[in-house]
């Protein structure tokens, strides 16, 4: 009995530590995410701890662009919070900022807004307009 006790505390306390995981640099570096809303789809490749490539992908649109981003993680706040700088021909593009939640080794969401603002708190209205799932493309 006290064996299985042991066990399952030890079980709860790593079960709860992944369910939290923090987003690191070392833990972007090098992968791929993938989300699929409607008929477009979002691809973000990090590259190295500064920029990863942007792609979005609309085939009924003929859209189809590529672009480097810089970004930047602030680890000290809880979600960790991800700032995102497109820049084109020397002139920003793209400043937004997103929470950015590692719900398994598979699933990342972020939720923000690309106008500039850094979100105030993370909303865990699943249905929330602001927020994006996305899947680890190894895994799909």
């Amino acid at each position: 009995m006290k064996k299985a006790l042991v066990l399952s505390l030890a079980l709860l306390l790593f079960s709860v530590d992944v369910i939290s995981q923090k987003v690191t640099y070392k833990g972007l570096v090098g992968t791929t995410w993938v989300s699929k809303t409607g008929l477009t789809t979002l691809t973000y490749v990090f590259t190295d701890s500064s920029h990863l490539i942007q792609s979005v992908s609309a085939p009924q649109f003929k859209l189809e662009e590529k672009s480097t981003v810089k970004y930047s993680l602030d680890t000290s706040v809880t979600p960790t919070l991800i700032h995102l700088i497109g820049i084109r021909d020397e002139s920003i593009i793209e400043n937004a900022y997103f929470f950015i939640k590692l719900f398994d080794n598979n699933t990342l969401k972020m939720q923000g807004n690309f106008d500039g603002n850094k979100p105030i708190k993370w909303n865990d209205n699943e249905t929330a307009k602001n927020t994006s799932t996305m899947l680890r493309a190894d895994n799909l």
